[in-house]
């Protein structure tokens, strides 16, 4: 089974965020491997909440609005 359309974007992104998170967190702050691995999923989840928040946000301000 191949994941198409948005869900396949969106699971690629996030996966993404989190090795580069991963990989800037054991260049920048030497943490072990476990910790960084930790604090990259909770982050790219922080991020991803984030950005939902704002969307959701931004349609509701601007499907009010007119």
């Amino acid at each position: 089974m191949v994941l198409q359309g948005e869900l396949a974007i969106d699971l690629m992104i996030f996966f993404s965020l989190i090795v580069y998170i991963d990989l800037a967190l054991r260049r920048a702050y030497e943490t072990s491997k476990t910790r960084s691995a930790i604090s990259a999923v909770i982050l790219s989840t922080a991020v991803g909440f984030s950005i939902a928040l704002y969307h959701n946000l931004l349609f509701y301000t601007t499907f009010w609005a007119t």
